[in-house]
């Protein structure tokens, strides 16, 4: 357990007895039950169903992929699994509720307003479930075992940890002293152009 384990140390395994096997979407749906918020999310967002799966379901399945099982921020409580992206949902639907009153964009004609609505709705909902990857990932290393056989810590700029070519995971407590958040700054950016 994490409590029997000095966490404070550099590179010591949060979970030591945790090593995480690096899934798709769909195992990580079926073991951390996050469908009824996707489903959610499709009410909220109001789109057809063959528009959600076109443009809305490849960027959370990959967001998905993208952050595993790993805790929410600042968390090590070894039942916040997944908790990071549970949260990103969380967040992406108020920002969809303090979008329904809102007029988008502001100033424009009537007719602008309706031919776009859809679309600012859209740009929401990515700003919500993005918009804090680099300051989630800000605190958290990973170790990953690589396919080869191989072990090396996770930088999340590379990619997710599958295109890195990692099986599994460990999150590790972050080395004292030694600030990320600047340089993940950019991750946001990033995973829209890979996911958006």
């Amino acid at each position: 357990s994490s409590t029997s384990h000095p966490a404070h140390l550099a590179g010591a395994p949060l979970w030591p007895e945790d090593e995480f096997p690096v899934f798709g979407f769909r195992e990580l749906a079926e073991r951390y039950r996050f469908a009824p918020l996707v489903g959610l999310l499709r009410t909220k967002l109001g789109f057809p169903v063959e528009v959600f799966d076109q443009v809305v379901r490849p960027v959370i399945s990959g967001y998905a992929e993208f952050l595993q099982s790993l805790p929410a921020t600042e968390s090590t409580d070894r039942a916040n699994a997944s908790g990071a992206f549970i949260q990103a949902l969380e967040v992406a639907l108020l920002a969809l509720d303090y979008r329904r009153g809102q007029i988008l964009p502001r100033g424009a004609a009537p007719e602008v307003i309706g031919e776009h609505m859809h679309r600012w709705t859209y740009g929401v909902l990515i700003a919500g479930l993005l918009g804090d990857a680099g300051k989630t990932l800000a605190g958290v290393r990973v170790q990953l075992r690589l396919a080869s056989m191989g072990v090396r810590v996770w930088d999340p700029l590379e990619g997710s940890m599958g295109a890195c070519g990692a099986v599994s995971y460990r999150v590790m407590a972050p080395v004292v002293g030694v600030e990320v958040g600047g340089r993940l700054d950019g991750l946001a950016v990033q995973l829209l152009n890979r996911l958006v």
